[in-house]
């Protein structure tokens, strides 16, 4: 991670806006074409549900009085569902270290949208769980 001022933290209100715009639309090349319409309330009501079960971690800039988000990851212990990462930010480490923090050893990822994401979690040996997070959103529908 070498140089880069950032410190890990939850996510604050301020996020929101940032982590729901670029889930929404880095996801949505996560869906078939047929289903890109139908996806941006299903992504929303989906990140939603991660912010309240407090599964999200921020990569944010080092100085505590900025709200600058770098990057963020979305998962668990073993699984892990969303890493987003700002352009200016990429390659220096900080998706493994968002990654490593949120869900540590991984086991199983969720989404898998760009052929490097497909590639990395064949090469790793992760198991590849789509359907998890929707299946999880109707069962707890049906609960609640």
């Amino acid at each position: 991670m070498g140089d880069l001022p950032m410190r890990l933290r939850e996510p604050v209100a301020a996020d929101v806006p940032l982590l729901t715009q670029t889930y929404v639309r880095e996801s949505r090349r996560c869906v078939r074409p047929w289903e890109r319409d139908a996806w941006p309330p299903v992504a929303e009501r989906w990140l939603a549900r991660q912010l309240m079960r407090r599964r999200v971690i921020v990569a944010a800039d080092s100085d505590e009085s900025s709200d600058v988000v770098l990057g963020y990851a979305i998962g668990e212990p073993g699984r892990l569902d969303w890493v987003w990462v700002k352009g200016l930010y990429r390659r220096v480490g900080l998706a493994r270290r968002l990654t490593r923090e949120v869900a540590g050893d991984v086991q199983m990822v969720t989404h898998i949208c760009t052929r490097w994401q497909r590639e990395t979690t064949r090469r790793r040996g992760w198991l590849h769980a789509p359907m998890l997070p929707l299946m999880e959103m109707v069962i707890d529908d049906g609960e609640g």
